[in-house]
């Protein structure tokens, strides 16, 4: 029988990049800073690394949970391992301007006009500290 489950993210630590599990870690940053990266990988819902070998394109949308207002609207990603769905959102001038509490995901964009979000359940946190 198969698991069910839902796409989820991991993102990871390094120098210059940060990375949580979805759930565990929220991203931090300051206002006006772009750095650390966003840097997660994509799991499917039975927790196996998102192939994105051939996908159209990956992009980040970042939002204000309350008013729903979009922050970052649909910018792209990198795609930094195809095979092991690994993913990286380098922030934008104007990406941190505004301080509060966000929700961040990633859309994988598939032939045929097919996106996908991760995570699907819920939403990778962000805060912009003053």
């Amino acid at each position: 029988m198969p698991r069910i489950g839902f796409n989820r993210i991991e993102v990871a630590a390094s120098k210059n990049c940060l990375v949580a599990t979805l759930g565990t870690i929220t991203t931090r940053l300051k206002r006006g800073d772009r750095r650390p990266l966003l840097e997660a990988q994509l799991f499917d819902p039975l927790g196996n690394p998102q192939d994105l070998n051939g996908v159209v394109a990956v992009r980040f949308r970042m939002r204000d949970p309350v008013s729903r207002a979009i922050v970052v609207s649909d910018q792209a990603a990198v795609v930094v391992s195809p095979g092991s769905g690994v993913v990286r959102y380098d922030w934008q001038a104007g990406d941190t301007d505004l301080e509060g509490a966000f929700e961040a995901w990633f859309l994988v964009e598939h032939t045929a006009g097919v996106v996908e979000s991760f995570p699907n359940v819920e939403s990778h946190k962000v805060v912009v500290e003053p």
